[in-house]
């Protein structure tokens, strides 16, 4: 098959716009950087920005969902939600923060609250399994779970939203 000039312009326009876009760029970016600074001790000025940059994400996702949930529960004057859902939300959420946050504390292995390299392995590889485990609860079996409420609290009917998408199509999606 020979590419056409159109063709070749589109694929470069495509190319273009993955390289360009953020959300694929910044994770690589910070991994990359991750890679590069990994067991190295960085200079305050650096740790500060990093911590300013931290608490402003941190600020505006929780003030934009805390808005968002106050604008809600005004406008319909109840928030509804499906327990079911958040029930396995807030469970995935607590043993994250669990296994991340508390048992460094209590192991014994390096001094201070810190995981050694193997136990740091083990939390990570049990976060990553955890975490595709709830993706494939949300997207599969227990899709239902995850659907939005009606104002009365029962589940919106499945026939009205779109097909859960195909394999490949979750993979390719960003």
């Amino acid at each position: 098959m020979i590419a056409t000039s159109g063709t070749v312009d589109a694929m470069a326009a495509l190319l273009r716009s993955r390289v360009t876009d953020w959300t694929l760029t910044v994770p690589v970016l910070a991994v990359v950087i991750l890679a590069l600074t990994w067991g190295r001790e960085l200079p305050p000025l650096v740790v500060g920005a990093l911590a300013t940059s931290f608490t402003a994400v941190m600020i505006t996702c929780n003030g934009i969902l805390g808005l968002s949930l106050l604008l809600g529960a005004l406008r319909r004057r109840v928030a509804v939600f499906n327990p079911e859902g958040t029930g396995g939300a807030l469970a995935t959420v607590a043993t994250l923060a669990t296994l991340s946050l508390v048992v460094p504390t209590f192991t014994t292995s390096r001094p201070g609250p810190e995981f050694s390299p193997p136990q740091l392995a083990f939390a990570a590889v049990a976060s990553l399994a955890l975490y595709g485990l709830f993706v494939l609860v949300q997207t599969g079996r227990h899709r239902d779970y995850f659907l939005p409420v009606t104002a009365d609290g029962t589940v919106a009917d499945a026939d009205g939203h779109a097909d859960p998408p195909s394999a490949g199509a979750a993979l390719a999606s960003r």
